[in-house]
């Protein structure tokens, strides 16, 4: 569900609509991040405890695991429009550390959603990037079609000949 409406939000009007629901719908995930991260804290919960029977905390922990994967999802499909509004925001990038966190020591990601844990990481420098780091949403093209360069093959470049028009003699408008 999260991931449609991401995908929504790219195809949403021009882009200073979108930057404006970007800027909304980050506000209110880190909102929700700070509320589930106070939760959490005051009941003395962290991340490798035995699962927990209080419905508070468990709501708490699905809102921090939920929020993280959208960000995740937003600032990898959305990098100019998230980097926008989070790249000026100290408390944001700081709440997003503590989440990330919680999310890796909690090992609840597994496969494509542990994957794109680390690739957001690496986005917004909460890790080292690798070497190879590629954001794989990151352009116009879409990640099925992107071929890697290595495999495009050059094409030659050719002088392109020029068909030359026969010019010969016009008619003048007054003669129409």
């Amino acid at each position: 569900m999260q991931l449609s409406a991401v995908k929504s939000m790219q195809r949403f009007g021009n882009q200073e609509a979108q930057f404006k629901l970007v800027n909304v719908m980050l506000t209110q995930l880190f909102k929700n991040l700070h509320d589930a991260r106070q939760n959490l804290t005051m009941w003395g919960f962290l991340p490798g405890d035995e699962f927990p029977q209080n419905e508070t905390i468990r709501e708490s922990m699905s809102k921090v695991f939920e929020n993280t994967a959208l960000f995740g999802d937003m600032v990898l499909r959305m990098p100019k429009a998230v980097h926008e509004f989070y790249d000026r925001n100290r408390e944001w990038q700081l709440l997003l550390a503590w989440s990330y966190g919680f999310c890796n020591q909690s090992q609840v990601f597994e496969g494509s959603g542990e994957t794109l844990l680390n690739l957001m990481g690496q986005e917004v420098n909460l890790v080292p990037k690798s070497a190879d780091f590629v954001n794989p949403y990151e352009g116009d093209v879409d990640p099925k079609e992107k071929v890697p360069v290595s495999i495009v093959p050059k094409k030659a470049t050719k002088e392109k000949e020029r068909k030359k028009i026969p010019r010969g003699p016009r008619m003048s408008r007054t003669e129409l």
